[in-house]
């Protein structure tokens, strides 16, 4: 019994069913089963999957095949990418900055490739003029006047990457609460997506609103009483 087609298929060469039993007014057939094990590789969507064997497979020596075709299902748990995103800081002024960090985590025993995702930003924000993008997912990370891009990215097996990019605020913009949110499927081209959305809020605040820390001494140039030294007398 071999694998072939990259591992997709299996082949059974030079076997043998045994002869039927004549039971006299019956037959018993002879029988023989082929069995392996599957899987379902990491990047795998799941749901149901058929495995079906056309009539007329079979061959042997004796020229006969197999008149009528099998088949049955199996349904494989679909596997869902983690996506996780946060700011940092949570709150800036308007016309700051801000980190973006998208964190994609891969729960599956196989390497996850081919990773795309578009984070569209809310209205009101974009990302700076010198975004710094980072990434530990590999791949390309870009960025557009709305939007942050992951092309070509990977996962690693039970494991998780992120990549990032700084944003501001646009000219016109106010001073609000911000949401940016992933929706489920976002996440392209792996055969293996995001099955539920997230979305995290920013803050911005009015110019000038921003907390500040300042210390002053009082009358620090006036000359300052000194207490008499202990048992000293004015007399």
């Amino acid at each position: 019994m071999t694998l072939s087609n990259n591992n997709q298929t299996l082949t059974l060469s030079a076997g043998t069913i045994p002869a039927g039993v004549d039971n006299g007014s019956t037959v018993t057939p002879g029988i023989c089963t082929i069995t392996g094990s599957v899987t379902a590789p990491g990047n795998s969507a799941g749901g149901t999957m058929w495995n079906a064997i056309p009539t007329n497979t079979l061959t042997n020596d004796q020229d006969v095949s197999n008149t009528t075709s099998a088949s049955d299902y199996i349904y494989v748990d679909p596997q869902s990418i983690d996506v996780y995103k946060y700011f940092s800081p949570t709150r800036f002024e308007l016309g700051g900055q801000t980190r973006v960090t998208i964190r994609l985590t891969n729960p599956t025993s196989t390497d996850v490739t081919n990773v795309n995702l578009t984070d569209i930003l809310p209205s009101g924000l974009t990302p700076t003029a010198i975004p710094d993008v980072q990434t530990t997912c590999g791949g390309v990370v870009t960025v557009s006047p709305t939007s942050i891009t992951l092309t070509n990215g990977t996962i690693g097996a039970d494991s998780f990457c992120t990549f990032s990019a700084l944003v501001t605020t646009m000219e016109g913009a106010t001073a609000t609460s911000y949401r940016n949110e992933i929706p489920e499927n976002a996440i392209t081209g792996a055969g293996i997506t995001n099955n539920s959305s997230t979305y995290q809020d920013v803050y911005v605040y009015p110019v000038g609103l921003g907390a500040t820390v300042s210390k002053t001494f009082e009358d620090s140039n006036a000359a300052q009483r000194l207490a008499p030294p202990s048992g000293y007398s004015s007399r």
